[in-house]
């Protein structure tokens, strides 16, 4: 008999400046997450902040956070909860270093990764090689940076 994984992909509108605001959606999508049966949830890239990356002042280093920090603690409470892990990519502050990251939080809620790590899946080149070939987003958004990517 298969076993099961269910992977949930947290969907956002756009974020507000508002980051505790931000964090409410974030744990009410982990609350849904895991009431569907899912075992991890992957979040969207600067999850609790709105998307600042085409502006690059000063004024936006307000809305990176420490690893663990009042931002993230929560998170980490429900994913220790509800059992799940938790893909959250979000602004990192690090003493006087800033970095656009991802970190796994594991069900015991444990930030398992940063981003100077590397996280390694095993994957099926052949079921790479068809999905080059028929999915329309990597094919026809930008085909100038995904053509290796989309030609067999």
């Amino acid at each position: 008999m298969p076993r099961k994984l269910v992977v949930a992909a947290g969907q956002m509108g756009p974020a507000s400046d508002d980051k505790a605001a931000n964090l409410q959606t974030v744990l009410r999508l982990l609350d849904e997450a895991a009431g569907s049966g899912a075992a991890i949830i992957s979040l969207p890239e600067l999850s609790l902040t709105k998307y600042f990356g085409h502006w690059n002042t000063r004024d936006h280093a307000r809305m990176f956070d420490e690893i663990p920090g009042p931002m993230t603690r929560p998170i980490q409470e429900t994913a220790a909860r509800h059992r799940i892990a938790v893909i959250l990519p979000l602004a990192e502050r690090d003493g006087i270093t800033l970095y656009n990251t991802a970190v796994v939080i594991n069900a015991g809620a444990r930030a398992k990764a940063d981003g100077d790590e590397v996280v390694l899946a095993e994957i099926d080149l052949d079921d790479v090689t068809e999905a080059r070939t028929r999915m329309p987003f990597p094919r026809d958004r930008r085909p100038e940076y995904y053509r290796d990517l989309t030609t067999p």
